[in-house]
């Protein structure tokens, strides 16, 4: 409900405005509510238990999820960067218009932002779920965004820059595509099984000290959600 209330005041902000910068919020709170429908069903299948077919269980589920929720924050960065370059070099008298109004719808859908990202973290942390990690880094996004956006707003109302608006919107779409890019590399050593640095030799080390165990053969590491799985030869 919180994404669907967003999306309408932005859409509605970014119909009075005319805002390239605004707009990019449009798009970025449209894909909230895609994205939090694939992130509950995600989560869902996540949750069954391992079965004779996954015997690690289901949660790298939620790895495919937050790469998806990564490819489509990309698609939406490449159509805020070729309407800011058809701005600044071909259409460069469009007309921005601020108010009030546009500026206080921003900062409400921030606070709503920062509540949801708080609460998503907080719950990605103890659950270890990246899913709710990715939602989390998408509603930060988000903050980030308007501020900037806001920011571009000012100085076009104030006529300091004409095309600080557009300037906005793609520093924006930085933003989304370097905080993207790191969810998706993590997400990427997840379903590909990389060990987390030192975890290898602290488990070894472990292993060594339990009575009876006189070397390793082989020692290997995965992780599947919040669990990581051995699978060890030892001589005892």
């Amino acid at each position: 409900y919180a994404a669907v209330l967003i999306t309408v005041i932005k859409i509605l902000a970014s119909y009075f405005s005319g805002s390239l910068g605004v707009l990019s919020e449009v798009f970025n709170s449209g894909i909230d509510i895609f994205v939090c429908l694939v992130t509950i069903l995600s989560i869902k299948y996540s949750s069954r238990p391992p079965d004779k077919d996954h015997n690690y269980g289901h949660e790298k589920i939620e790895n495919f999820s937050a790469l998806f929720q990564v490819l489509v924050l990309f698609i939406t960065s490449a159509y805020i960067i070729y309407e800011a370059i058809n701005r600044l070099f071909i259409n460069k008298d469009h007309e921005v218009k601020v108010s009030v109004w546009i500026i206080l719808a921003l900062l409400i859908s921030m606070a709503i932002d920062l509540y949801r990202a708080r609460a998503l973290k907080k719950i990605a942390n103890e659950t270890k779920s990246s899913a709710l990690e990715a939602d989390a880094l998408h509603f930060s996004v988000d903050i980030i965004s308007s501020s900037v956006v806001i920011a571009g707003l000012l100085f076009t109302v104030t006529g300091i820059s004409k095309i600080a608006d557009t300037i906005a919107a793609l520093i924006v779409t930085i933003i989304i595509i370097f905080l993207g890019y790191k969810l998706s590399r993590k997400s990427i050593d997840t379903l590909m099984d990389k060990v987390p640095e030192g975890l290898y030799e602290k488990i070894k080390y472990e292993t060594l000290l339990i009575k009876g165990v006189e070397d390793i053969k082989s020692c290997r590491l995965r992780s599947s959600g919040p669990r990581m799985y051995a699978d060890m030869v030892i001589f005892i």
